[in-house]
């Protein structure tokens, strides 16, 4: 489970060591143009790893606009793919301690996320807690078809006492966040799927209700 998009799944390619992404034509019209390269923190065999990414640019040859193509476990302004982000978010939430303490779910490097980035990661999720359930129930619904997905949880989803007792800003998002991370992990584990390439199906998932909300 503890393996990133980069080995889990058949999204990436290599060149000369590099991970390169080309992702789907945005659309007619549109030429590759060039790639750029950038730092990616992820995680390959339980340990936070540094990896150089290429991403493929395009050109809308009618009006000169470009664009890039974005992995599903690339986000926007940050190093750190979203299995790392989810994995800090859940042995935080989970683990019963509090941020600075949490227990570490993968071996870290020097530049791993402070408590007070986690924090941050955790209200800009908190905004999005809704969506972030519904898209992951989603993609643990189909894969575990045709059996239903409550025989993956036969304890049910409730979240534990340490985090109902403490004082948060917004207890109904953190609930639903525990819920989409619960149904994260325990549905990697349950369906044996790296939980990166539920992450990445929960992604695309999100991604087309956005597109559709013309957000």
């Amino acid at each position: 489970m503890l393996t990133g998009l980069s080995v889990a799944g058949g999204v990436y390619g290599r060149r000369d060591g590099d991970l390169t992404y080309e992702g789907p034509r945005p659309g007619p019209g549109w030429h590759r143009h060039g790639s750029f390269r950038r730092r990616l923190l992820t995680v390959i065999g339980g340990h936070l790893t540094s990896v150089w990414l290429l991403k493929q640019r395009w050109l809308d040859a009618s009006t000169g606009r470009t664009c890039h193509s974005r992995p599903p476990d690339d986000v926007p302004w940050l190093h750190f793919c979203t299995l790392v982000i989810a994995l800090k978010l859940w042995s935080w939430l989970d683990g019963g301690r509090g941020v600075a303490s949490a227990p570490s779910v993968v071996e870290d490097v020097d530049d791993r996320p402070c408590p007070r980035t986690v924090q941050r990661w955790l209200l800009r999720a908190q905004r999005y807690a809704m969506e972030i359930q519904q898209a992951i129930r989603l993609a643990v619904i189909e894969r575990s078809e045709p059996r239903p997905v409550e025989t993956l949880f036969p304890g049910g989803l409730s979240p534990p006492d340490h985090l109902v007792r403490r004082r948060w800003r917004d207890p109904p998002a953190l609930d639903k966040l525990w819920r989409a991370l619960a149904l994260l992990m325990s549905g990697a584990r349950g369906l044996c799927v790296p939980a990166a390439v539920l992450l990445a199906e929960a992604r695309g998932r999100w991604d087309e209700t956005l597109v559709k909300a013309g957000r």
